[in-house]
């Protein structure tokens, strides 16, 4: 009797021990998994933050392209409404050289003075012309300018696109870390606590 309980002694302390072994194997695999997702959910979160402050950046490039586009437009519109006006002043002028053309036919005598008139109201048009001329550059200077917002415009809302696809996609690793994370630490939990049980019945 003394023998066969010595037996079964021996054999008790060997599964014990054997279970023993699988549980702290058990909690070392559970404790490493649970700090890899650990490490892994910060990584997901800095990018998120990362790729927040380029999105904040971004609308802040898009709002000031929009103030620019808008002067842009005050300013060629300005421009719009000198350039007709010359026009109605060039208009005008040419009106009243063709009107004093008539005149000089009809009266001789005051054909020089006309003559001089008509000289004065010609630079008059030569200035207005050049003006408009000026103003023509100008305009077009705008439409590059608004040409090249427009480009960089384009490409804002791509990047911001683009970042924005990066950020659903750590989103979703994020979800599914911080799931994961939150298995492992369940179990890590499980088996530090079996390990523990254990260890009491083995001492």
């Amino acid at each position: 009797m003394i023998i066969l309980f010595l037996t079964q002694m021996i054999f008790a302390q060997t599964t014990t021990s054997a279970q023993m072994g699988r549980l702290e194997v058990n909690m070392n695999n559970a404790e490493h998994n649970r700090i890899e997702y650990d490490k892994n959910l910060k990584i997901v979160e800095t990018n998120i933050k990362e790729i927040d402050r380029v999105l904040k950046t971004l609308d802040k490039n898009k709002a000031d392209l929009k103030d620019q586009i808008n002067n842009s437009e005050k300013n060629k519109a300005t421009l719009q409404t000198q350039k007709n006006k010359l026009n109605e002043l060039v208009g005008k002028e040419q009106g009243k050289v063709d009107a004093e053309e008539e005149q000089v036919k009809a009266l001789q005598a005051k054909m020089n003075l006309i003559k001089k008139n008509q000289e004065k109201r010609k630079q008059n048009i030569t200035a207005y012309t050049v003006k408009v001329k000026e103003i023509d550059t100008e305009l077009s200077e705008w439409d590059l300018q608004q040409a090249k917002i427009k480009k960089l415009q384009s490409t804002i809302i791509g990047k911001e696109n683009e970042a924005k696809g990066e950020k659903k996609d750590w989103a979703a690793k994020k979800a599914s870390y911080a799931k994961e994370l939150n298995k492992w630490e369940k179990e890590s939990s499980a088996a530090k606590s079996k390990h523990g049980k254990y260890s009491k019945l083995s001492d």
